[in-house]
């Protein structure tokens, strides 16, 4: 089950496709303003929209090609990354091996959707770009136990990189 944004004719909404469908379950039925509000429900109601989902036929859902796919979240809480992660890029980019990961933030106003322009500003010399996995955290906590990752995580989408 994917969780998607996207716009309908000039309607933005949040929704359910099946990983290999082409049909979008739109989630303000089941309650949900949003992709966020959805994540923050909680696991219990996941299965719930993962039902109904499969029970959706043609005259509930949306076909994805009448869609414009958008950023699954457009205003996610925290946007941390961790640079220098890569082994690899540290070496090319000629920069030392963190002993300790190397933590920074990004800013919700850079997150664009598949196919949107990246807008890079006239004064940098020298973008750089890196094809990243991005983890989003569903439920919170600290100091988790490595077995117990599969808690916390809702999902995971790609992301670029772009510095």
């Amino acid at each position: 089950m994917r969780l998607i944004r996207f716009n309908h004719n000039g309607h933005i909404a949040a929704g359910l496709m099946k990983s290999e469908g082409d049909r979008i379950l739109p989630i303000d039925g089941l309650g949900y303003s949003s992709t966020l509000q959805f994540i923050q429900d909680g696991p219990h109601n996941w299965q719930k929209a993962a039902n109904a989902l499969n029970e959706a036929g043609n005259s509930t859902t949306i076909s994805l090609s009448a869609v414009t796919l958008l950023a699954p979240l457009n205003n996610p809480g925290k946007l941390l990354c961790v640079g220098l992660n890569y082994r690899d890029h540290a070496i090319e980019s000629k920069m030392e091996i963190p002993s300790v990961p190397t933590v920074f933030c990004k800013f919700s106003n850079a997150i664009i959707g598949p196919d949107e322009t990246v807008k890079v500003p006239a004064v940098t010399t020298k973008p750089d770009y890196e094809a990243e996995l991005a983890f989003v955290i569903g439920v919170g906590g600290k100091n988790i136990p490595a077995d117990k990752w599969q808690q916390h995580v809702f999902g995971y989408t790609i992301l670029n990189d772009v510095s």
